[in-house]
């Protein structure tokens, strides 16, 4: 059974359910809980349809629960609102009754084996894991019809958390046996393309590429640095393509372990190409173009909704622009003339971010719902206090701060490994046996330190 099965017949009346009451077209959905039934019945059959068509496990498991939401509120819009055949509370107790959720993943788990989405029995699983407990028997057995599967019984799985931990064990098993990480050569030879699966296939963090090569590098820094840096530099090349975010300092620790290595210049090499990544107007991981591709997601996302209405949200420590927008309704192409259009100034630094809304169905964060239009067409001006103009000069000057410490930092250890290289060259006598303690006693500027440094001024070098 599937679960647009069960909309398809559900409809609304007209004014009340007397037998007798002719429907009037002009007066359906006439009344606001009517409109907002039947915008709510339209958003339960899309999820319904999404949940009968995906062949991905995740989304199938979020639109069933997104379903299931959905029947709660129009459940109280019973005694507001006539309906016609099953009550959409009868509707919610067979999407709630387990006999239905088994018949769903059931189907759902079939049409992934029809359409091929995994190779093997084992993949299969290894993508269920976090829902296994909500795999029904007879879908188990599906699925162990796949081949390559690693035992002959219907897998006993005790937890969630146990299913998801052996599903990312097994994920980097299999990973580092389709790919050589004992030597450069087979490092190298990782391609995007080969990745691809992996990336996609993933049960969790610990098991995707980028996140096993990275703690590959950390089993390798100390006895073979060399392929602990070739394995921080495949990952780099392989974040951009991971369908996650990272951040500046997960690209910089690849320069650090090239510092370590001293191998300087190529060490400042790939500092300005993550630089360049990270900062200035065409930066494609800057805050600026992260924040932006987030409301283009929003706004694709409306659209998939079928509204053209989307709700800023409210941040106290903002710019004046932000300022302006921040708890405001707009529409986005500007056709809805009772909002205004969404900006073009539109700031994506400060950390706004961007909401759908559907009329009638959506319960506005920062907005009266019967009085939308009215607080939307208030005058755009900086509403800001004075204590969160102050705020914000003050953010901005720590952001500042923040990031010349960053970069104070990393040139401040290329300094110090580029200093004890030229003192293992020049001073050998006098070398501290480990970079760390020279390190520790350069930052305490301790007597023998500064017997060191003195003898470094003689031969010509400041450290």
């Amino acid at each position: 059974m599937g679960l647009f099965d069960i909309f398809r017949k559900r409809k609304l009346s007209g004014q009340n359910i007397d037998s007798d009451h002719k429907e009037d077209s002009s007066s359906l959905y006439s009344t606001p809980w009517q409109m907002k039934a039947k915008m709510l019945l339209n958003q339960a059959t899309k999820y319904a349809e999404l949940a009968n068509r995906t062949t991905n496990p995740k989304l199938f498991f979020e639109a069933y629960n997104d379903a299931l939401q959905t029947m709660v509120k129009l459940k109280e819009l019973e005694q507001y609102v006539p309906f016609t055949g099953r009550s959409p509370s009868a509707i919610l107790a067979e999407l709630q009754s387990m006999e239905q959720q088994n018949a769903a993943i059931l189907a759902m788990v079939k049409r992934c084996i029809q359409q091929k989405r995994w190779a093997s029995a084992q993949q299969a699983e290894n993508e269920l894991a976090p829902y296994w407990d909500k795999i029904p028997h007879v879908a188990r057995m599906e699925i162990s019809q796949l081949a390559e599967h690693e035992s002959e019984g219907v897998p006993v799985r005790k937890s969630n958390r146990e299913s998801y931990e052996s599903a990312n064990d097994k994920q980097i098993a299999a990973f580092k046996r389709a790919f050589d990480l004992t030597s450069a050569e087979g490092i190298h030879a990782i391609t995007v393309q080969a990745v691809r699966p992996w990336i996609k296939n993933a049960p969790g963090v610990p098991s995707h590429p980028v996140e096993i090569l990275s703690k590959q590098a950390s089993l390798y820094q100390k006895e073979h640095l060399d392929l602990a840096i070739e394995c921080l530099r495949k990952a780099n090349e392989l974040r951009p393509v991971s369908g996650m975010v990272y951040s500046e300092n997960s690209y910089l620790r690849l320069v650090r372990y090239l510092c370590k290595a001293e191998r300087f210049e190529e060490a400042e090499r790939e500092h300005k190409k993550i630089q360049a990544m990270f900062h200035g107007d065409d930066a494609p991981y800057s805050r600026e173009s992260i924040a932006n591709s987030a409301v283009n997601r929003s706004f694709f996302g409306a659209k998939e909704l079928g509204t053209d209405l989307v709700e800023v949200s409210w941040v106290d420590v903002c710019c004046e622009t932000c300022g302006k927008y921040r708890g405001r309704i707009f529409s986005i192409s500007g056709r809805d003339k009772r909002f205004p259009k969404f900006p073009s100034d539109f700031c994506h630094r400060c950390g706004l971010s961007v909401y759908p809304i559907i009329e009638g169905v959506s319960v506005p964060a920062h907005s009266d719902p019967e009085h939308m239009v009215e607080q939307a067409q208030r005058p755009l001006v900086d509403t800001r206090t004075p204590e969160q103009i102050e705020a914000y000069g003050k953010k901005c000057r720590d952001m500042q701060r923040e990031q010349e410490q960053k970069e104070n930092y990393i040139a401040r250890e290329r300094k110090d490994h580029e200093d004890y290289a030229w003192i293992r060259e020049n001073m050998p006598d006098l070398m501290p046996k480990t970079f760390s303690g020279y390190r520790r006693m350069r930052t305490m500027n301790t007597a023998n330190f500064q017997k060191l440094r003195a003898k470094a001024l003689e031969l010509g070098r400041e450290i």
